[in-house]
């Protein structure tokens, strides 16, 4: 959730309903190895070859590349059309109100092209591995129940309201947000475990959680109620605010570079100032 003033400690968090989409467990963050990236090169296959997979698992290995043969799918996998990527994006747009929404009083409207637009143009200065193997839906809503708020997320379904449009918070950081919350849902239970490690997440013998860093190392205060609004937090500050991550939590934020990639950040390939015509 993304609010004007600050973050406010909702009653009402992200519920997770399901866990649907986005990466294989052992893919869960898309980072390849610069080792693995060699091996591929020097196989000489050429990604998006249909064969390309097939013979990549096959390729013989060694002791520092006997894993690799599980990244072929991201080896393989070829170079993206912005322009398609771009249009695949509008297919997310919904002008109805997502399914069993928690907040019945909160009413849809219409998008409008001028919203598609800026909506698209945030999304593409996002990292793909946030966006691409996500399935989600981004629901035009007017206003919150909290009147203040930005945007919601549950599922894989994000709500956008009309405080959205008039922040001063860029669009691209209220978005980023919500869809590390949905790449939080389509993780695998393996790794959102590993991330509660990290960051020091700790479960009763019920198995609910509690924050066990110092509450001063959370990059928002609502973070410290749940692991998926501190991780939501966590990859908006690696994005827009690293320093003050590596700053409230270095460990943390090594464990983000490692696990996500140097690459996971802003301005990649399909930004939109590197498009050459609309």
């Amino acid at each position: 959730m993304r609010v004007l003033e600050g973050r406010v400690a909702r009653k009402q968090f992200v519920r997770i309903m399901s866990i649907s989409i986005l990466l294989a467990a052992s893919t869960a963050f898309g980072a390849v190895e610069p080792e693995c990236k060699e091996w591929f090169g020097r196989s000489k296959l050429k990604k998006g070859d249909s064969k390309c997979f097939m013979a990549c698992s096959t390729l013989s290995v060694d002791l520092g590349t006997y894993f690799c043969t599980d990244r072929c799918d991201e080896l393989c996998r070829p170079q993206v059309d912005c322009y398609q990527y771009r249009s695949a994006l509008e297919k997310s747009f919904s002008d109805q109100a997502p399914d069993k929404w928690l907040e019945p009083s909160e009413k849809s409207r219409p998008w409008n092209s001028s919203e598609k637009k800026l909506v698209a143009a945030a999304i593409l200065k996002l990292p793909r591995s946030l966006v691409e193997k996500s399935i989600f839906k981004i629901h035009r809503m007017s206003v919150g129940k909290l009147k203040t708020n930005q945007a919601s997320t549950m599922n894989n379904s994000i709500a956008l309201y009309d405080a959205a449009f008039s922040s001063p918070v860029p669009l691209e950081r209220v978005l980023g947000h919500e869809l590390a919350h949905v790449f939080w849902n389509g993780m695998s239970v393996t790794d959102r475990k590993r991330y509660e490690i990290a960051a020091n997440w700790i479960r009763d013998i019920n198995g609910d959680p509690t924050f066990g860093r110092d509450p001063k190392t959370a990059t928002e205060i609502d973070g410290t109620l749940m692991p998926t609004e501190d991780f939501a937090n966590n990859v908006e500050y690696l994005l827009f605010d690293p320093l003050k991550l590596k700053k409230l939590t270095p460990s943390l934020f090594g464990w983000f570079r490692t696990t996500l990639g140097a690459k996971f950040e802003l301005g990649g390939e399909c930004a939109q100032s590197n498009l050459k015509s609309e």
